[in-house]
């Protein structure tokens, strides 16, 4: 099954309103599909991961895990930073799914928007 959809992934509310406000000026654009029960707000307000309260990381994880999970099931390509060790992972699952071996920065997997050394896909 296949939608015109893109799924966005961040730990930025900031990146997630942007990419809303680009889709809509998208004649007949992808729909963008996210997880709108996160508050990402506080990643931005305490100054990143590690300050963020107990009671609310928790929940903050629970939904990363769960909408990385359905990403990488659902997804046909990804874009992303390999310099993310998150997106890293994806490619990983992504080629272990497909059974495929990417070795540059685009590929039948995924594209890199930044090329460090030593992409191996």
């Amino acid at each position: 099954m296949h939608w015109n959809s893109l799924f966005i992934m961040s730990d930025s509310q900031t990146v997630i309103k942007n990419m809303e406000s680009y889709v809509s000026t998208i004649p007949e654009g992808p729909l963008l599909m996210y997880d709108n029960l996160t508050d990402r707000t506080v990643l931005e307000r305490v100054g990143g991961h590690v300050n963020v309260p107990a009671d609310e990381k928790r929940g903050i994880q629970d939904h990363f895990l769960a909408s990385f999970s359905l990403a990488y099931k659902i997804s046909d390509h990804a874009i992303g930073t390999i310099s993310s060790n998150v997106f890293r992972v994806l490619v990983q699952l992504l080629g272990a799914e497909r059974k495929m071996v990417q070795t540059e920065t685009v590929g039948p997997l995924a594209t890199s928007l930044d090329t460090p050394e030593g992409w191996a896909g």
